[in-house]
């Protein structure tokens, strides 16, 4: 997978080791990114919706990302999912 890298979404830069990143924070970063609700989330992966919003909240202090769009484009710089995954689920990009 991928080491460190620079993030630069909002002109900060930050290393982030994508390689330590809980597994289960990357399951919901990619749902997330496919557009999936905290409910759906919450059903696809087994837990409650509390606990979806609680990761939600991790990776906004974690990682300063606070919406879809900012998700998404952490997913794909990070590796996490590639555009190509992202066009297959039906959902339309935006560019980048």
């Amino acid at each position: 997978m991928l080491s460190l890298r620079i993030a630069t979404d909002r002109g900060s830069k930050v290393m982030i080791n994508t390689d330590k990143m809980a597994n289960r924070h990357r399951e919901i970063i990619r749902l997330i990114a496919w557009g999936r609700s905290n409910k759906e989330i919450a059903r696809i992966l087994k837990i409650s919706s509390k606990t979806v919003e609680k990761h939600r909240m991790n990776l906004k202090e974690q990682y300063s990302i606070t919406n879809t769009a900012d998700i998404t484009r952490f997913a794909i710089r990070h590796g996490i999912l590639t555009l190509d995954e992202i066009m297959a689920e039906g959902i339309t990009p935006v560019k980048i």
